[in-house]
């Protein structure tokens, strides 16, 4: 009788999940990509990096090819991802708090995201090699990360659907 008893109430409990990759997440990494998308934002929208290389250029110490970028009226290509890394890194907060509460709808807000995030990467790269007329290495730069992207976005919608239970708030 004592087997039966058993049996019943582990069959009720749901499987335990280690949560390590979880509070790694939302404890560490989202807090430092919220800080650092908003600081990359504040130092892109506002322009003051024209001004650091204005000082370099004066001094003569910087590359002629890099200088050329910085004079050749980029600042509002600048601006406009300047924005969305400063919207990243808000994001990045609004949704670490949803996942810390457990939130019914944090891990569809995660999900969207984690891929909205990797999509301004990649429209960055692209874009920033467009505006200044860089070579962009499509082998090595885009398929590469895209396809790593692509791996770690997989493994982290497997990883929080096996814990989707818990996000019931």
């Amino acid at each position: 009788m004592d087997e039966q008893n058993r049996e019943v109430n582990i069959g009720e409990q749901p499987a335990y999940r280690p949560m390590k990759w979880y509070n790694f997440r939302v404890k560490f990494l989202m807090v430092i990509g919220g800080v650092s998308g908003i600081i990359c934002g504040v130092i892109a929208a506002s322009t003051v990096m024209y001004s650091v290389m204005a000082e370099v250029a004066a001094a003569e110490l910087a590359d002629a090819q890099f200088i050329e970028y910085f004079y050749t009226g980029n600042k509002v290509f600048d601006i406009i991802f300047g924005i969305a890394f400063l919207l990243i890194g808000i994001a990045n907060f609004t949704v670490r708090s949803r996942m810390k509460k457990f939130t019914a709808d944090a891990l569809k807000k995660f999900y969207i995201f984690i891929i909205a995030e990797q999509a301004v990467f990649y429209v960055y790269d692209i874009a920033f090699a467009f505006v200044t007329n860089t070579k962009l290495d499509i082998a090595d730069t885009v398929l590469f990360s895209l396809a790593t992207s692509v791996v770690l976005v997989v493994l982290e919608f497997d990883y929080f659907n096996k814990r989707k239970a818990l996000f019931v708030n």
